[in-house]
């Protein structure tokens, strides 16, 4: 099944890596004296700056997004979180939280083990492309990104929460961090998520 990925075009790298090249294009154009060639491959350079630049600048004064380019949220304000109850439904492992054991371990010393989580859809890993959907972790209303639903879960749940988060709608389910000494591990209780999801697009659609 073909992963759902982040256009090429708002991939974060791409223009670091055209400027790149197009560096190394010139440097070769003009040792081999090719004036015209040189000439067109420094506008374009030159072009594409101009536009990296200009994001950077529209980025500073519009401030960081909410969530930000990588599906990491900075505060709940603005944000409306639908709730999904307990159920007995077996939990579902969250991936990829070697890395983020600091998190983790902050998480609980402010809510303990019980905690509840925010489900984002159209996260990233680093500079990955793949869309997933990531977790994170509320204690306090201090928030902390613990990892992501695993791989095989993203085609099911991506298209439940799109739709919401493009109303600034958010899933939050249970959570609960295994573990006494790091590596900690986090489950979280999805039983009833698929139905809150289902009935608040539902309510959007009858809107």
């Amino acid at each position: 099944m073909t992963a759902v990925r982040k256009p090429l075009w708002r991939w974060d790298p791409l223009w670091y890596i055209l400027v790149f090249l197009l560096l190394v294009v010139a440097n070769l154009f003009q040792a081999a004296q090719l004036t015209i060639a040189f000439g067109i491959t420094v506008c374009v350079l030159i072009a594409i700056a101009c536009a990296v630049v200009s994001v950077w600048i529209f980025a500073l004064v519009r401030g960081p997004g909410n969530p930000d380019s990588y599906g990491n949220l900075s505060a709940l304000d603005g944000l409306e979180l639908i709730d999904a109850g307990k159920t007995d439904a077996q939990h579902t492992l969250v991936a990829h939280t070697a890395k983020r054991q600091n998190a983790i371990d902050a998480a609980s010393a402010f809510g303990g083990d019980e905690l509840s989580a925010v489900l984002v859809p159209g996260a990233t890993r680093w500079f990955g492309r793949r869309l997933r959907v990531s977790v994170q972790l509320l204690a306090d209303r201090r928030i902390f990104h613990a990892g992501f639903l695993p791989v095989e879960l993203d085609r099911q749940w991506s298209p439940l929460l799109m739709p919401l988060r493009r109303r600034s709608l958010y899933l939050r389910v249970p959570a609960t961090i295994g573990g006494r000494s790091r590596p900690y591990t986090v489950s979280l209780d999805l039983g009833g998520a698929a139905a809150a999801a289902n009935i608040a697009n539902a309510q959007q659609a009858s809107s």
